[in-house]
């Protein structure tokens, strides 16, 4: 059972299709394909709107607002911070972070 990424030639390419056919995917294989899509940002350091992730020096846990061309703009209820991809101590936030509110 190759993933989606596989099946499709690579990350980008997989968030395009089911981007753009999530509403004739199966039921079940919605939230599979997302998650799957989700766990390889994680690995890879990619960061897309919505997901949660730490900044260098700050506890916080930051929501991605925009992405845009090499940097993100996160949000914590008011307090927004700019920050660029890759910036060492620049991580998704774990799934106990985010239900934590800020850094484990």
């Amino acid at each position: 059972d190759m993933n989606l990424i596989n099946q499709l030639g690579g990350y980008h390419q997989a968030k395009n299709w089911l981007d753009k056919n999530e509403i004739h995917v199966k039921h079940g294989y919605l939230e599979k394909y997302r998650a799957e899509l989700f766990q390889h940002r994680r690995e890879h350091g990619i960061f897309e709107v919505g997901d949660s992730f730490l900044n260098y020096g700050d506890d916080q846990v930051y929501k991605v607002a925009t992405v845009n061309v090499g940097n993100l703009r996160g949000h914590s209820g008011d307090d927004i911070v700019w920050t660029y991809v890759g910036r060492f101590g620049l991580r998704h936030a774990t799934d106990e972070e985010i239900k934590a509110g800020h850094r484990l």
